[in-house]
């Protein structure tokens, strides 16, 4: 059985805009600091950061860059296509995600897929040892506040 961890980024930037009346316009960028995952456990995040993963000395940044955006009128939600980087390789990535906008005119947008670490990169921790196996099949959500 695969380790169930759970982490965030707490350093990251975000550029973006969105125009109300075509959400298909959609742009935004997320540059995220590699070193700064954390979830909660000190030696798993050291770890996290280490070549065998993420290696946040060599690949400081992941960044995820909006490309499209296609409205799904039948699920009422917006297919985003997006280039993600991780060490130093880019492919896209696919989320449907939902709009919601917040009582002080702000908007949110939320979306979860899950991707295949193993695209990224030959990660030398390969989820084999028995304690804290790690899944190649890693989900991420995505919430993006646009004020």
């Amino acid at each position: 059985k695969f380790h169930q961890g759970s982490g965030r980024f707490t350093a990251f930037t975000a550029a973006g805009s969105f125009d109300r009346t075509d959400w298909t316009k959609l742009q935004a960028e997320l540059l995220i600091e590699a070193a700064s995952i954390e979830t909660g456990i000190p030696t798993r995040d050291k770890h996290l950061k280490s070549p065998d993963l993420f290696d946040a000395e060599q690949y400081p940044s992941l960044v995820y860059k909006v490309t499209k955006a296609e409205l799904d009128e039948k699920k009422l939600q917006f297919n985003v296509t997006g280039d993600l980087t991780i060490r130093g390789k880019t492919l896209p990535v696919s989320t449907p995600v939902s709009v919601l906008e917040n009582p002080d005119g702000s908007v949110t947008l939320k979306g979860s897929l899950v991707i295949n670490r193993r695209q990224w990169g030959d990660f030398t921790y390969d989820g084999s040892n028995p304690i804290n196996p790690i899944d190649d099949q890693i989900p991420i959500h995505l919430t993006l506040r646009f004020r």
